[in-house]
């Protein structure tokens, strides 16, 4: 997960393209991160879980279909 967390947002979309990592394991780590060290920092108002989730899940399923949506795949809408 560490991994994930620090990475860089193009080596991310990198490894998603690699089809290494899922948009959705990505989503996943980055809301873990969040619910981890969120009550100290308190620096997250509002999360959209479920959103990022379906829209994670959308460009999996994108990737699959030989679907990109350019070089940030995975990482925007």
């Amino acid at each position: 997960m560490d991994e994930l967390i620090y990475a860089s947002a193009a080596s991310i979309a990198q490894a998603i393209r690699d089809k290494r990592v899922s948009a959705s394991e990505v989503v996943e780590a980055h809301l873990q991160r969040i619910a981890a060290v969120n009550p100290t920092l308190n620096a997250v108002v509002q999360t959209v879980g479920p959103r990022a989730r379906m829209e994670a899940l959308a460009a999996d399923q994108a990737l699959a279909r030989g679907e990109s949506r350019g070089p940030l795949h995975g990482l925007q809408k």
